[in-house]
């Protein structure tokens, strides 16, 4: 299994960060991220399952992709993470997924306050059926929530 976090170029900084942390658990991380136009980043994910099923972990603008890649591509991904997912944006050429059954795990921040986290709630039941959503304080490092995404040692 290999696990990918997609991230964006508008929130780079932040998701450094984030990377940084889950390579200290997860060294083979692949990052890629998605400078939020055009569907290239579908190819990358197609290349990147091409031998095994994926674990994605999609931060902020980059859950878009995830979500939507996930929903056409099911058997390819085993699990998928999203990190206070800008799941509410609308981008040209993606009309809203289906729904589906791969496991997902949505983390907010309990700070920020766009979208709110019962915004995101609300947009994960309609796209995963089977999915969870946590609050927590700390997504820059993702310290605490390291237990949450059940990653091998």
């Amino acid at each position: 299994m290999s696990i990918v976090f997609i991230g964006d170029d508008h929130h780079k900084y932040f998701q450094k960060k984030q990377v940084e942390t889950l390579q200290d658990r997860v060294p083979d991380l692949k990052v890629v991220y998605w400078p939020t136009v055009g569907l290239e980043i579908f190819e990358t994910l197609d290349e990147l399952s091409h031998d095994e099923p994926l674990f994605l972990i999609g931060s902020r603008h980059g859950a878009i992709p995830a979500a939507h890649w996930t929903a056409r591509n099911p058997r390819k991904v085993t699990r998928q993470v999203l990190l206070h997912p800008s799941l509410h944006l609308n981008i040209p050429g993606l009309e809203a997924p289906l729904p589906h059954f791969i496991p997902t795990m949505v983390i907010c921040h309990d700070k920020v306050s766009q979208p709110t986290h019962e915004e995101i709630s609300t947009l994960a039941g309609k796209l995963f059926h089977e999915y969870n959503v946590h609050l927590t304080s700390e997504p820059a490092e993702l310290t605490s929530t390291l237990s949450l995404l059940a990653l091998p040692s």
